[in-house]
């Protein structure tokens, strides 16, 4: 919350818990370290649209060729995919050292980043230096992010505070593997579901080595993400978390929280 400017939320979260009913979250961790009662707190993770999932997946050959020829990439280019606006939390710097390391091993290899954010002009610039400015395309901000899900072989999960967010579980259901660092958060899953691969927080070389891994195996990582995919379809949908808020509420109203107010 402080790294998003709501630093002065928590405060009033511990001041005022005995008024408010439910905590709805998907960092049910941070609340729990702010001394909130585990009787208040909700975790969420299902946000995702399965309905627009399935029907963009429908799509996948033909965006694969609509995207590379977008970039100037072949027909047959690996494409790996990081979604997050350009700040330092989202580690893009550190992906691009990743990028860098694993285009030694596939010289076809792009790279495309959505998001925009105050740290363009230092991304730019690092791409540069490391000679694959031309592999690397930062997209800016796009307001339908799953097509782009579709065309590409590989999620980069560079966050270096999080683990799991809406872009890795969208990355989880369009069926793609994952490699993303350990941030030490309680909402990793790669652990349990085995969709990807997890790599030291902040090392670069280490992440492009397991990009190597996961787009030179046999299968191209397809096994991967299609366990990411089978969780993705079982947790993660949004209509599993409007039937829990519905519960939620339900309950509040008559009288059964753990507070009057909500």
């Amino acid at each position: 919350m402080e790294e998003v400017g709501c630093g002065w939320l928590p405060p009033l979260y511990v001041r005022y818990q005995r008024r408010i009913g439910a905590f709805v979250t998907a960092y049910p961790d941070e609340l729990r370290r702010l001394g909130i009662d585990g009787g208040r707190i909700h975790e969420i993770r299902g946000v995702v649209d399965l309905t627009a999932i399935d029907r963009v997946r429908a799509e996948r050959s033909r965006l694969r060729a609509t995207f590379r020829e977008k970039i100037g990439a072949a027909s047959d280019a690996p494409v790996a995919l990081s979604v997050g606006r350009l700040h330092a939390s989202k580690g893009h710097d550190v992906g691009a050292d990743a990028i860098a390391a694993a285009a030694r091993a596939i010289p076809g290899l792009h790279w495309i980043v959505l998001g925009e954010g105050d740290e363009r002009r230092s991304l730019e610039a690092r791409v540069r230096l490391a000679g694959i400015g031309d592999r690397v395309h930062l997209l800016g901000y796009v307001r339908d992010v799953l097509p782009y899900y579709a065309a590409a072989d590989v999620y980069l999960r560079t966050t270096r505070l999080e683990a799991e967010n809406l872009s890795s579980y969208q990355a989880m259901a369009m069926g793609l593997p994952v490699v993303g660092f350990d941030t030490g958060a309680g909402t990793e899953l790669l652990v349990g579901v085995g969709h990807g691969l997890l790599v030291p927080n902040g090392d670069g070389e280490r992440m492009g080595a397991a990009v190597i891994d996961v787009l030179t195996s046999p299968d191209r990582g397809m096994a991967l993400g299609e366990r990411g995919c089978l969780y993705a379809f079982r947790h993660l949908g949004v209509d599993r978390t409007i039937a829990d808020l519905t519960r939620i509420y339900e309950d509040l109203a008559r009288g059964q929280g753990q507070a009057g107010g909500a």
